[in-house]
């Protein structure tokens, strides 16, 4: 008996871990999206039922606009990313030398922090002493306000987090092309198909769980993008680039809205299981070599 349970024991503390710091915040703050409680007194809590989430919805507090900025956010930089992440993939992939070192290289963005990275950008997109307004008038163009405006600010936001997080995808791309065995890369060949045939019919295949994974991390990693659009933006002008995550903390620190903020969090919570499931579903494939 003892050796049976023996394992489950050893696995005990790993559970009260998990419950302690994952399992029991996320539930707690599930029930308190039911409640009206101000951030200044926690524990006074009135029941509401779904008011909260009506609030949300009806558009007064802004959420709606965060909502849609946040789904196109996550929508261009994934599709963006994956495009060059797997052309940058697909090029080193046929590297024989020196590939490690350029990997090694091309994933060195990846590795800054999201603060220096705004920061950096800020510089960057400066209108007057910007590098990118500097490009513009030696090619006789008018400089830009990249981050005074609405259209220029949710570009410029995108195009930091794109030069970021692309490396994190080719690297995950990369390691799925090095797994794809060359002797069936081989036999494709000699059987006649054509690079593209080749593409389509064996290397997009046994690289759809790589896919797979670099979707549901990337898209995680967005919904709750945070630290990068504060110092690149803070969210404006006016809250035309504010995500979710930063609509959270808003809530819950400047206006002391912790119902809303915990029903806000839940609404993510939701969206990123949604699509985490849809991932699993329809991309996710078990493969055999």
């Amino acid at each position: 008996m003892w050796r049976r349970l023996t394992p489950y024991l050893l696995l005990l503390p790993a559970f009260l871990v998990v419950g302690a710091v994952l399992v029991y915040p996320m539930m707690d703050t599930i029930r308190r999206s039911f409640y009206d409680w101000p951030f200044g007194a926690p524990f006074e809590l009135e029941f509401v039922g779904v008011e909260n989430f009506e609030a949300l919805f009806s558009g007064s507090r802004g959420f709606v606009q965060s909502l849609a900025f946040t789904g196109i956010f996550v929508g261009a930089t994934i599709a963006i990313e994956f495009v060059f992440g797997f052309g940058v993939a697909l090029t080193l992939d046929r590297l024989r030398r020196g590939r490690s070192v350029l990997a090694a290289v091309a994933i060195a963005p990846y590795m800054v922090a999201p603060v220096a990275v705004g920061l950096v950008w800020q510089l960057i997109l400066n209108r007057d002493a910007g590098l990118m307004n500097y490009v513009l008038g030696f090619l006789g163009m008018e400089p830009v306000s990249w981050l005074a405006q609405t259209t220029e600010a949710a570009f410029s936001v995108v195009l930091a987090e794109v030069w970021r997080s692309l490396p994190f995808v080719m690297l995950i791309l990369l390691g799925g092309l090095t797994a794809v065995p060359d002797t069936v890369l081989e036999a494709a060949r000699s059987d006649g198909a054509s690079e593209i045939q080749v593409f389509r019919y064996v290397i997009r295949p046994l690289l759809m769980p790589a896919i797979a994974v670099a979707l549901i991390f990337q898209t995680i990693f967005k919904l709750r993008v945070f630290d990068l659009i504060v110092t690149l933006t803070a969210g404006g002008p006016g809250t035309d680039t504010t995500p979710l995550g930063l609509f959270i903390h808003r809530l819950f620190f400047r206006y002391f809205e912790g119902g809303l903020a915990s029903a806000t969090s839940v609404v993510l919570l939701v969206v990123g299981g949604v699509i985490t499931l849809v991932y699993m579903r329809f991309v996710y494939r078990e493969v055999q070599y």
